[in-house]
């Protein structure tokens, strides 16, 4: 999936597909119980970094790999592991 490489992953597109429908089904069921839903992810960011997303909100973000989420904000923080004088 990494390598940009369209022929690679065409064989795989049925199967894509399939999982995303079911993922999508999966998320509005869940939601249907929350008004608002909030998630936390542990990870360390540097100033700039920061600053890039700040100015990018309410824009797609596009990640190269599998992140995972929290609703727990106190689990984040220790899972990312950060001092507070990074």
């Amino acid at each position: 999936l990494r390598t940009g490489n369209p022929d690679l992953i065409h064989p795989y597109r049925f199967f894509i597909n399939d999982l995303y429908d079911e993922l999508m089904s999966i998320d509005r069921e869940y939601l249907e119980d929350f008004d608002e839903l909030i998630v936390y992810r542990g990870q360390c960011l540097t100033e700039p970094e920061i600053r890039y997303l700040q100015s990018h909100v309410g824009q797609l973000l596009s990640l190269s790999s599998f992140t995972s989420t929290t609703m727990d904000r106190d689990l984040a923080v220790l899972f990312a592991g950060c001092r507070e004088n990074m």
